[in-house]
């Protein structure tokens, strides 16, 4: 995520708790998918989980993307 996305999202997700819970996710799917991806050998259940934190982070960044347009397109 590019900063200035991310510091229009911290201005708008005090407003908008959809964005705040989303971000709040994001971070948290964050560590959670590096702390798997820093480890040595990964299971192939835990490759899969991999993917599913990903698809997730994927479309909360959508949809955080989505909720912050029309601010972008107002600056």
């Amino acid at each position: 995520m590019e900063s200035t996305d991310r510091e229009l999202i911290m201005q708008v997700g005090g407003s908008n708790d959809e964005l705040r819970r989303l971000y709040e996710e994001h971070v948290e799917l964050n560590g959670m998918i590096d702390r798997l991806e820093g480890m040595a050998y990964l299971t192939p259940q835990e490759q899969v989980e991999v993917k599913r934190l990903k698809s997730i982070k994927l479309r909360g960044m959508r949809r955080m993307m989505d909720l912050v347009a029309p601010y972008r397109l107002a600056n």
